[in-house]
């Protein structure tokens, strides 16, 4: 049998992936789901990142995958549980699942709900590799067996999080619950094209004043995470950081979106001509300079549908020592 990696790199995953496609080779990117998407595209980037990172450093991340079962936390519309769910079909294996957990409503979303694109996933080829749980992550593991799952995974959908706690709340009843490999994806708070400057500034604006039903609440770096794993119990078994692939269009939305907290500040540009500089003038001094910077860097990238993403970090975590000893 093929390794999970082999499999990734050279099965046909779009013949398992379709349930997108509005007929068989039919390569319309715009179908969700479809293996043709950017976003699909980079889905599989980050799970071969986890693959090959965790080869490089010998550290068996396949074992604790395959014959068990896998969380994702943050499942969302569920293109990363797809492709999991996908790779292991690909490769034959029969006993392997993917569980998804998001706690949102499943009317959220565009242009496809979270339960339009859950229910189409379910129906399609891969359903019987696949659940969803409409709840926290720490509440399912709280109510199964110490065990239930072997790996553990936030694809994109930490920044989505309230607070710097919580984060560490999860990672805390993962490594309680008996979770064995601890799986990051986020963005990476680094460029290394400056056409992806804009995205990262978007983000950092919205980190200060988020959207209210915005996706950015909590901004951390790659270090910060770290800290987080470590103070939860995890230490880091490897990661890298990689420049995604063109035509995601994450940082031209999260730019659009953090226009909305730029148009706010400026009707409030007067509040800083203050003599005594309070903290709420120095937060909008600072909001102030970011959209001023947005922009800039918007016109510095050809306009906001130039914008390219920002690079992203993916890393591997198991039990710390001092906690399996």
């Amino acid at each position: 049998m093929p390794t999970l990696l082999e499999t990734l790199e050279f099965s046909s995953i779009v013949e398992v992936t379709s349930s997108g496609l509005s007929s068989e080779g039919d390569k319309d990117a715009t179908q969700p789901h479809s293996p043709y998407n950017p976003q699909s595209t980079h889905r599989r980037k980050v799970f071969h990142s986890w693959l090959k990172i965790g080869r490089e450093t010998d550290y068996d991340l396949e074992s604790n995958i395959v014959g068990k079962q896998t969380l994702d936390i943050g499942c969302g519309q569920g293109d990363m549980i797809e492709l999991f769910a996908a790779t292991l079909k690909a490769q034959g294996n029969q006993s392997s699942r993917v569980v998804g957990v998001d706690p949102a409503s499943l009317d959220y979303g565009e242009p496809w709900t979270l339960g339009d694109a859950q229910a189409g996933l379910l129906a399609g080829p891969v359903g019987e590799y696949l659940s969803f749980r409409q709840t926290t992550a720490p509440a399912l593991v709280a109510s199964q067996p110490t065990g239930t799952y072997s790996v553990a995974y936030f694809a994109h959908s930490l920044y989505y999080f309230p607070s710097y706690a919580t984060i560490i709340q999860n990672f805390k009843s993962l490594l309680n619950a008996g979770v064995q490999t601890l799986l990051l994806a986020e963005w990476s708070l680094s460029i290394s094209d400056l056409a992806a400057l804009p995205h990262l500034l978007a983000v950092l604006l919205q980190s200060i004043d988020p959207i209210s039903d915005g996706n950015v609440r909590t901004v951390l770096s790659p270090a910060a995470y770290m800290t987080a794993a470590m103070e939860a119990g995890w230490e880091v078994a490897s990661s890298e950081t990689f420049a995604p692939v063109a035509g995601l269009e994450d940082g031209k939305w999260e730019t659009g979106f953090a226009r909305t907290v730029a148009e706010k500040t400026a009707i409030g540009r007067q509040a800083v001509q203050t003599v005594e500089r309070s903290v709420e003038s120095v937060q909008r001094e600072s909001l102030t300079a970011h959209a001023d910077a947005l922009e800039a860097s918007i016109v510095s990238a050809g306009g906001v549908d130039r914008v390219r993403c920002m690079d992203v970090w993916t890393a591997i975590f198991r039990p710390a020592a001092s906690k399996t000893a």
